[in-house]
């Protein structure tokens, strides 16, 4: 065991939040993103959900955490963070209970709004270390710290993030920032980021909404995380998907009693999955042609050869593809519902 797997292991798991946590996508969305930053860099990490705090990022051998909060106002100010009841603690003093743990590296808070203060620049900064803060908002928060925990934080370690996630469309700027991770990941878009995006908030949120508190350190980071390794095995999983969904589609091409023909689909093939069979424009067309399915499904009781020309006589498809290639998009459909990847 890690010295940092000792140290986790021992702080107190609040797990009361989880079931509340269900509402809250933009937590779960946030961390996402932050899996996709992470991917990118060299270092081992894992990212837990719901554990410790909101979300705790191991990287190697230091902890960092991440209360998330959310907002319709216009900024977040001091006076927020540090308020509390008398008996209850604050967003920053609840944080601070944290610091006292070795390997700590950071304590963050991640909004969706700026940060007022007396400090007007601050307000377009989207990461503010607070102890950059004025002297008289610093004397604040200690003051309150120290008063609630009675320990003297140190504010080099805290972290204000305004997120570039939005409430009201977070979904679809994680979907935009995982066609961009997929892209630079594997050349081109080789799988359809809408299906591995929705894969991922399904797993992060058996994650976030796991329960039982956890003796086992690596069993806890099992149920509650997602590794580089962890990661790694997601994407390797999402890419055979499509390499599947192809083999599928070449047997079908095989059966085609006449081999012009055969010949004639298997090039149409090859020309639609050159930038993999999940880039934007081939995706939306394999996607379209499913909802017509959907919207006719009496045409899939009719055999293989059947559902084929039926579609390609019925159903709208954008023309610039050519009269195999439709019909290879037809098949790649026809696959796609078999397999259930809608």
């Amino acid at each position: 065991m890690h010295k940092w797997e000792d140290v986790y292991s021992s702080i107190i798991k609040d797990l009361s939040g989880s079931i509340s946590q269900n509402r809250f996508k933009f937590q779960r969305y946030w961390a996402i993103n932050k899996i996709y930053e992470l991917y990118q860099q060299p270092k081992d990490f894992v990212v837990v959900f719901d554990f410790a705090c909101d979300v705790d990022v191991i990287i190697e051998d230091k902890i960092h955490f991440y209360q998330i909060k959310t907002s319709g106002s216009n900024s977040f100010t001091i006076t927020k963070l540090i308020s509390a009841r008398k008996d209850s603690h604050s967003i920053l003093s609840k944080l601070s209970l944290l610091e006292k743990y070795d390997h700590v590296e950071s304590l963050n808070i991640v909004t969706n709004l700026p940060l007022q203060d007396l400090d007007k620049r601050i307000l377009d900064f989207e990461s503010i270390c607070l102890n950059d803060l004025l002297n008289e908002s610093k004397d604040k928060i200690n003051e309150h710290i120290v008063e609630k925990t009675s320990q003297k934080a140190d504010l080099k370690k805290y972290f204000y993030l305004k997120s570039s996630l939005c409430i009201d469309n977070s979904y679809e700027q994680l979907l935009g920032a995982t066609v961009l991770f997929l892209e630079n990941k594997f050349t081109t878009s080789s799988m359809r980021p809408k299906m591995f995006l929705d894969w991922l908030i399904r797993d992060s949120e058996n994650k976030v909404t796991y329960e039982y508190d956890i003796v086992d350190i690596k069993n806890s980071l099992y149920k509650k995380g997602i590794s580089r390794n962890y990661f790694e095995n997601l994407l390797s999983k999402y890419k055979e998907t499509d390499n599947i969904s192809i083999k599928e589609v070449e047997k079908i091409i095989k059966n085609e009693k006449i081999f012009s023909k055969q010949v004639e689909l298997q090039r149409a093939l090859k020309e639609v999955t050159l930038g993999g069979i999940n880039s934007l424009r081939i995706s939306r067309e394999i996607e379209n042609i499913i909802c017509q399915f959907e919207s006719d499904s009496s045409i899939l009781n009719e055999n293989i050869d059947n559902i084929r020309v039926q579609a390609y006589n019925s159903f709208d498809i954008d023309d610039t593809f050519t009269k195999e290639q439709k019909e290879v998009l037809i098949i790649l459909a026809l696959v796609k519902l078999k397999r259930g990847e809608l």
